[in-house]
């Protein structure tokens, strides 16, 4: 029987973590200590977070923190829910 909180399961894993991403000289993971996530927005989304009130965002851009390229985006419902709230 088995445990229901083992996370060994690879499909339950975050592909995430794991993707390789390649920014030049250096070879970072899209958790690594110098990817940096940026949220893009619709117009209106932008116009109601300049009044405070909180907006889906449209796509997550992965940057490199050194080099400043954007290594990775994604507009998965998925993956923007879960890098966002």
């Amino acid at each position: 029987m088995s445990d229901p909180s083992d996370s060994s399961d690879p499909s339950s894993a975050d592909p995430l973590s794991t993707m390789r991403v390649d920014c030049g000289d250096c070879e970072q993971t899209l958790r690594g200590p110098y990817i940096r996530q940026q949220a893009r927005y619709t117009k209106w989304g932008t116009f109601w977070l300049i009044f405070g009130i909180t907006a889906k965002p449209t796509h997550i851009d992965f940057v490199c923190a050194k080099c400043r390229k954007t290594v990775h985006s994604t507009n998965n419902d998925r993956d923007v829910k879960e890098e966002t709230f």
